[in-house]
């Protein structure tokens, strides 16, 4: 809830005081936001590795102080590239308190109701668009530079103590996922009814997989909107182009941001009694169809049918996006595999916040950026659709879908 409140979300608060400020345009301010990509992308990976290896407390204490020593660093910034150097402090931190690390955690607990379980988890960072009204009033009431060091003081005060009730695996405390005990008869998932899990794999077995690609750049498809869609939405909402006030733009952040709680929760009910990769080619579908709409949205009532349509959409696709992975791959290697994936993903998508900066600062509008973006968005259906759940992982120099010599081990 926090880092999505204070960062995810809450950042687009700060683009234009800081713009402002230093007289930058929107072009040079979207490089932070491609940066806090590229670090997030780049440090995934590594988090990946390590929470596999050392659990999720550690890393979440670290990346909490970095966090917050970011937002502190923010407060006193005074040139562009101080402007830079903060955001990527705050991207690497958060990288170490979400993502790979908290999606690992619940993903080792629970195996039959993980797409709830993964649904309640991201259902805080829906939470954490009330932040957002909070962060504009308090920049309003006093500075932007008072409220991010007001924020990485936070971030500490409430990280510390919370990183303290993380713990790894069940089976490191004398328990099994789902609170099975052992020696009992587990029941199926209904992915291993439908012959889409009990396999274990590694990384390297992972990468060898068809299935693995396409789910990687049917989500690099599908964030590239979004990416730029968070750091410039308040930006579009009080342009020209709608004509918002601010603290109008920032509860349409805090609907649309809330609004994606029934997606996060639903979607998750759903993909642990239904094919998770049709669910997700639908939430794909009317999140890309949103975006285009999103483009000529001109009053105050479009913006909420925006709203209330993209938010429970991107919503819904966030928790079902780890539960494949773990129906395909399993717990083995979970947050190395994941990290590797969302590293692609948020690379790939990194230069959509400059490219809506860069044809706002040309043409004075973000029409033109929302529509090729909601373009290139409707690509990740037929991607999502292609990745068919992987066979049993493969001796190197064998070749996918080939019959294995051992039949599958299930997850009890």
């Amino acid at each position: 809830m926090w880092g999505a409140g204070a960062f995810f979300y809450g950042f687009t608060a700060f683009f234009n005081p800081i713009k402002d400020e230093f007289g930058w345009g929107a072009t040079v301010t979207s490089v932070a936001f491609a940066l806090r990509s590229m670090e997030s992308g780049l440090a995934d990976i590594f988090v990946g590795f390590l929470v596999d290896r050392f659990g999720p407390r550690r890393l979440m204490l670290i990346g909490i102080l970095i966090m917050g020593a970011g937002f502190i660093a923010l407060g006193f910034i005074g040139s562009l590239w101080s402007f830079y150097a903060a955001v990527a402090g705050i991207a690497i931190g958060l990288s170490c308190c979400v993502g790979p690390v908290g999606v690992a955690a619940v993903a080792n607990w629970f195996v039959r109701k993980r797409g709830r379980a993964l649904g309640f988890l991201v259902a805080g960072a829906g939470v954490g668009g009330l932040l957002v009204p909070l962060i504009r009033w308090s920049i309003d009431l006093s500075d932007w530079r008072f409220t991010a060091i007001l924020l990485g003081l936070a971030t500490w005060a409430l990280g510390i103590p919370l990183t303290m009730a993380l713990r790894h695996k069940p089976e490191q405390y004398g328990y099994l996922p789902d609170g099975d005990r052992p020696g009992e008869v587990v029941p199926e998932t209904a992915a291993q009814r439908r012959g889409q899990g009990g396999y274990e794999f590694s990384v390297k077995e992972a990468l060898r997989t068809r299935s693995f690609w396409f789910l990687a750049m049917a989500y690099a498809t599908a964030f590239t909107a979004l990416m730029a869609v968070t750091p410039h939405i308040m930006p579009y909402l009080t342009s020209d182009d709608v004509g918002l006030s601010d603290g109008t733009a920032a509860f349409m952040v805090t609907l649309m941001t809330v609004s994606s709680i029934a997606g996060r929760l639903g979607f998750g009910w759903l993909g642990d009694y239904f094919p998770k990769r049709y669910i997700i080619a639908g939430c794909f579908f009317v999140q890309a169809l949103a975006v285009l709409f999103f483009a000529y949205s001109g009053s105050l009532w479009q913006v909420l049918l925006f709203v209330f349509v993209f938010g429970p959409a991107y919503g819904g696709s966030i928790p079902l996006r780890a539960a494949v992975q773990g129906d395909y791959f399993g717990r083995k290697s979970f947050g190395s595999i994941f990290g590797i994936m969302a590293a692609i993903g948020t690379l790939l998508g990194m230069m959509s916040p400059i490219l809506a900066g860069a044809i706002f600062d040309v043409t004075g509008s973000y029409r033109i950026a929302w529509v090729i973006l909601g373009l290139v968005a409707v690509a990740a259906v037929p991607l999502i659709l292609l990745a068919r759940p992987p066979g049993p992982p493969q001796p190197e120099g064998r070749p996918e879908g080939e019959p294995p010599d051992m039949p599958p081990t299930s997850f009890a």
